[in-house]
Formats: C-alpha cells, structure tokens, sequence
C-alpha cells in the first residue's frame, strides 16, 4: 500500500475495506481448514469446546437442563461439566440446527473473520499474531475469545461478552470509551432476559457445576503482583486490560489470554507476544507428555513470558487515554479547585495593587 506524503513511516496506514474483506475471508477458510485437520488427523478427538456449547443450545431449544447432561460419562460426554452460562447457548441458538460439525466449523469461521476484519481496521502490524499459539487454540478449539476481541473494538457486538463473562468483564471494563459500556450493558441484559425465559433458574445449576471448578488468577501467583505496575498506566485502556486480564480467572489454555492483542501497536510488539505463547504452549504440552505438569509452574510462565512484556510495551507509553466523562470530572475535580483558587489569588492581587496610593 503506497504511504501518502507526509504520512511518517512509524505510522500506520489504514488498510481498505476491500482488501481487510479479502484477507479476513482467507484467513477464514485456512482457519476451517486448521480446525477440521486439528480435529481429524493433529489432535483426534470427538469434540471441542464449541460442541458443548452447541449440544446445550439443542437441549435448550427442547426444553431439557444442558447442565444435566453434559459432563463425564453422560449424554454429551465431556471431560468436565457444563461451565459456561446459559447465555452461550442462547447466543448459539441460531446455528444450533446445524449437525455438530458443520455448526463448529461455521462458528470457527465467524470467529476468524471478525478477528482479522476489526484487527485490521488501523493498519496490518498485528499479523504476527495470526501464528501465536492464542489464536491457533482459539481456532483449533473453537473457542470465543476472537469475538470478545470483536466486541472490544465494536461496541454494537457487546452482547458477546455474555458467553465467556470473566474474560468478557476484563476486556469490556479495559475500553472505558464513550458509548461502549451501553450497548453490552443493553445486549447482555436481553440475552440473559432470553436465558431466564427458555429456562428459569438456570443460574443454580450453572453455580452448582461451577462449584467443583477452582479458578486460577495470575495476578495471585508467583511474580504476579508485578503487574500491579500497570497501575502506573492507568489511563491507558491496554493497561486496564493487562491488569484485569491477570485478575479474572484463567484456564491454562493460551486462547484465554487472546484479548492481550490489544495491547500490541506494531509488528514486533505482536511478533513478541505471538512467539512467547507459542513458546509457553510448547513447553506446557512437553510437561503434559512427560507427566511434569504442574499448575503453579505453567502460570509462573504465562506470567513470566507473555504477561511482563505485555507489562514492558505498556510503561513504554505515556499514561494517556480517554475515560468516561464523569470519571474525567472525579480526577480533574482536586486540580480543578486549585487553578480556581490561583486565578482568585491572582485576581485578588491584581485588585491590591491597583487601589494601592
């Protein structure tokens, strides 16, 4: 793409919407591709996470409990149970009528689009991240945090936030901008509206299955209170993000920590993150293979390789940004009162010397 004069080179060049179409679709069918292969011949196995979101909007659409059938040695056999809202399968209903295949693939390729469509409306320099291991997971297991990363950047797919609430919360309290709080506030209320009408008291079972889950938060491991320095940055929306990312809970699955895109503003900044993932996940499977697993060490990794030069790119910048105005008015409020009083010091003065014989 040519730079037009006066444009400097460290700038980047907003692509055309045409050009953003094609590439998002491409990505879109290498990423169907990535995903079935995955499924079929890398990692064979019957399901993926998206499947029992699909299998719980089925069961919902006949008016069975989701959270009843999903889970070890059930009807929808499945390593742990049912842990999402209920609101991921409503938000999945309309391509619950697919067979389970073609609706996962489908999902998979909404999820690549929107990623690369909205990623790129400022320019390509977080292609890099196309080849993290953040974004391969979240292709290969179908999962949803590259729409949060859509909503994050288009207030209108706030609703989304609803079908993976943790990282949802993080991301959507990250971007404090003007007009972005609302529309998920709005959409969120009516797909939980529409959860509580196709099945009432969903909540008590969706806490009961949650109950047998212990939640990881980097924030509370080794080394994680570092991140606490992000403070330093608090204006700046990938600051809160960073923060509230290592805050909520995790899985220790890399496609959790997907929102940190946002924190990179160029290529080798992406590079960086896209690269330490791939390495954390390498070394996970390595220790899964070996039977060295341990919990507290994986988390002392993503901490350690992802999380502090994530934490470095943000102190690099200056602690500006946006906020609502009425937190501008709180923080402005103490500086406000003391420039008032320096003018009626100043003006006081003024009248002194003027009256003085």
């Amino acid at each position: 793409m040519e730079r037009p004069p006066g444009v400097p080179h460290d700038v980047p060049i907003a692509p055309s919407r045409r050009s953003r179409i094609v590439a998002a679709a491409a990505v879109a069918v290498l990423a169907v591709g990535y995903a079935w292969l995955d499924s079929s011949v890398l990692h064979p196995r019957p399901h993926r996470d998206f499947d029992q979101v699909w299998f719980a909007a089925r069961t919902l659409w006949k008016g069975g409990n989701p959270y009843a059938l999903i889970g070890p040695g059930r009807a929808f056999d499945w390593p742990w149970e049912f842990f999402y809202p209920m609101t991921a399968a409503v938000i999945a209903l309309p391509i619950a009528w697919l067979p389970m295949m073609t609706a996962r693939l489908a999902f998979v390729a909404v999820n690549a689009f929107v990623f690369v469509y909205l990623l790129s409306r400022d320019g390509w320099q977080r292609w890099p991240w196309l080849f993290g291991a953040c974004f391969t997971r979240a292709i290969a297991s179908a999962q949803w945090t590259p729409l949060l990363v859509g909503a994050a950047l288009v207030p209108r797919l706030g609703f989304l936030y609803a079908a993976k609430p943790h990282v949802g919360f993080a991301v959507l309290f990250s971007r404090l901008r003007r007009g972005a709080i609302a529309p998920a506030v709005i959409g969120g209320t009516i797909v939980f509206a529409a959860s509580a009408a196709l099945y009432p008291g969903w909540w008590r079972s969706w806490r009961a299955a949650v109950g047998s889950y212990v939640p990881v938060s980097l924030l509370f491991t080794a080394f994680g209170p570092i991140l606490l320095v992000a403070l330093l940055r608090w204006r700046r929306p990938e600051a809160r993000l960073l923060l509230l990312m290592a805050a909520v809970p995790h899985t220790m699955v890399p496609y959790d920590s997907l929102p940190l895109v946002l924190v990179t503003m160029s290529s080798m900044e992406s590079a960086i993150l896209a690269v330490s993932s791939q390495v954390i996940w390498w070394m996970q499977s390595e220790a899964a293979a070996s039977g060295t697993f341990r919990p507290t060490l994986v988390n002392a990794w993503y901490v350690a390789l992802l999380y502090m030069p994530a934490l470095w790119m943000v102190l690099r910048r200056p602690n500006e940004g946006e906020l609502p105005l009425f937190l501008e008015r709180f923080f402005h409020r103490p500086s406000a009162a003391i420039e008032t009083a320096d003018v009626l010091e100043r003006d006081s003065a003024s009248s002194d010397t003027s009256v003085a014989p």
